[in-house]
């Protein structure tokens, strides 16, 4: 094992290569900063490309009623009302650019034979603003912003697990890590730094999340350096990931499918909708929909494989192939089912995290000078429930703004120099994993998914969340026991190792959070308090203070003039567990 410390100096280091850690970088670079891009996988194959349906933006072309105040209305309604109402503001305004800006990048969106962008309409929406291609939209997005970075030779390294921050008299000063590609520990110095790490859903057993990704660690990095979480209770689950093989379970079924004409069906033949949303059926709210199959499984009303038949049957296989191809695709390859003849087992899956480090809506930046954060690793946008397709136009909005704001500060600053012997103790943190023990990392970290899943999930209560708790504390005590060989080349025990490290301080800070909130509000929802109250129209903090974490709850701030005037107008709907 080699071990030196590599040192590789920037202006601008950015933590993530999914789509917005390479908006960031594109928009740092052009404007005129030199910028590192370091990504935990290989390069391109980031989790934005399972991001299937579409990208939202108020572009009114499919109803021209459409505008940003409508969509900055349905995003904080589905948000529970405790969405940061100056992030939904900035999202909503500067969306119909983000689709300019990856139309010129390449991006070949569906058009209708007239040349008009063509939108789907999407759960929760009013209108159809949900740009697509295909059923495979993230992937083409990620393949644009891929090919942009290598057309401006922008640097990058993939393979490299950041483990640190460096910082000094509270400003960030950059990363430490290791590079498993090519076995060496690494110290990356940069003047400004961006963290765009993705989210947590990989707590979950079933996760849309492959087993290497969302697992937490820019949440954990932000508590470890004394900053702020927010919303860490609310996880989306999504309604239709997939039942079976194995290999298989919780992949995502896109809602572009319920948005093409899906349907569902418990093992009665019953369509479940009709009982739990009579009005919007399969296109109501993800929450609403994934509480309504959670609870016909519960029943006894599901399927051999524990879900529910999701229909697309009686829709043309013109119109399957056309929009639904890498669906069909999916389904062909692990049940070798024709999804146009055969219906689909699907159920609940863990699919996205509104939680995450707390940000300042107008840069970006975060409580430690220097340090910047965009994409799922942040909270505050989405509150309580992501409107579907907001994620891929989160990553390229604040994507660019992180560009921005970060390219400026490394401008305007310069190089924090911090003393050798940081970097040495980061070292020997993680040497100090290399020894035998009687715990195997794999195993601790399927106890931890199983643990969360079942009690901290589509359904809540006290008593469970207490019992993850008690739970969690006995994973971290055997975490201890944990044996890795001394090695850093593709050292994957190390990896699972290190996942495992953040996955219970953020799993400790979810059930928290979860057990803090005593009401049913969107995503979360607890069958002890099942009603949504005024009183917690706000938002849960929680910091690490000497070792602990420390949550507190402050008032949903308020927005402008503008949009305070727009959701008095858009807002009719009523919060609770079903219509």
């Amino acid at each position: 094992m080699n071990n030196s410390i590599k040192k590789i100096s920037c202006d601008v280091l950015v933590v993530g290569s999914g789509a917005a850690g390479l908006r960031c970088a594109i928009e740092a670079f052009e404007r005129g900063t030199n910028v590192l891009i370091v990504g935990k996988s290989r390069f391109g194959d980031a989790h934005t490309k399972l991001a299937a349906g579409g990208i939202n933006a108020a572009l009114a072309v499919q109803d021209k009623r459409d505008s940003w105040q409508v969509h900055a209305a349905d995003t904080f309604e589905e948000g529970g009302k405790i969405a940061n109402p100056e992030m939904v503001e900035v999202l909503a305004k500067n969306a119909p650019q983000a689709i300019w800006e990856l139309l010129g990048w390449g991006v070949s969106f569906a058009r209708s034979k007239e040349g008009k962008i063509l939108q789907r309409v999407y759960g929760a929406q009013t209108y159809p603003r949900t740009c697509y291609v295909g059923d495979y939209t993230g992937r083409a997005i990620l393949g644009a912003l891929v090919k942009k970075t290598k057309k401006l030779g922008i640097k990058q390294m993939d393979s490299v697990y950041i483990t640190q921050l460096f910082k000094k008299n509270g400003q960030v000063a950059g990363c430490f890590g290791i590079d498993f590609k090519r076995g060496e520990f690494v110290a990356f110095f940069a003047k400004s730094v961006v963290i765009a790490m993705g989210g947590y859903s990989r707590l979950y057993k079933s996760s849309s999340s492959r087993q290497f990704e969302n697992m937490g660690y820019g949440c954990y990095l932000a508590l470890k350096n004394g900053l702020a979480l927010v919303d860490m209770e609310m996880v989306q689950f999504h309604p239709t990931g997939m039942t079976h093989p194995p290999s298989a379970v919780g992949k995502l079924v896109t809602e572009a499918v319920r948005s093409e004409g899906a349907k569902l069906f418990n093992a009665k033949e019953e369509r479940l909708m009709q009982k739990y949303s009579p009005k919007m059926l399969e296109l109501s709210a993800r929450d609403v929909v994934a509480r309504a199959v959670f609870m016909e499984i519960f029943a006894g009303r599901g399927t051999k494989n524990r879900g529910v038949w999701l229909d697309v049957t009686h829709v043309p296989l013109s119109q399957i192939m056309g929009r639904l191809p890498d669906t069909w695709n999916q389904f062909k390859k692990y049940q070798g089912l024709d999804i146009s003849k055969q219906r689909m087992e699907v159920s609940p899956t863990a699919h996205y995290s509104m939680g995450g480090v707390a940000v300042d809506p107008a840069d970006t930046s975060t409580e430690l000078v220097g340090l910047f954060a965009c994409g799922e690793v942040t909270g505050g946008l989405h509150g309580g429930n992501r409107l579907g397709g907001n994620s891929l136009a989160e990553t390229i909005v604040f994507g660019k703004i992180a560009g921005k704001n970060a390219s400026d500060f490394a401008k305007q600053n310069g190089q924090v120099v911090v003393e050798e012997k940081m970097a040495d103790s980061f070292k020997k943190e993680i040497e100090s994993l290399f020894k035998n023990g009687s715990e195997k990392p794999q195993k601790l970290r399927a106890m931890l998914q199983e643990t969360m899943w079942e009690c901290a999930g589509v359904i809540r209560d006290g008593k469970k969340l207490k019992e993850g708790l008690v739970r969690l504390k006995e994973i971290s005590e055997k975490l201890k026991s944990v044996g890795v060989k001394s090695s850093l080349k593709k050292n994957n025990e190390l990896v699972v190792s290190l996942d495992l490290i953040s996955l219970v301080l953020v799993g400790k800070a979810v059930l928290e959070s979860a057990l803090l909130r005593t009401e049913s509000r969107a995503a979360h929802y607890r069958s002890d308090f099942t009603k949504t109250t005024e009183k917690w129209r706000q938002n849960i903090f929680c910091r690490l203070e000497g070792g602990k974490l420390v949550l507190s709850k402050k008032p949903v701030p308020k927005g402008s003039s503008e949009f305070e005037e727009t959701m008095k107008k858009h807002f009719d709907r009523k919060f609770g567990l079903w219509e």
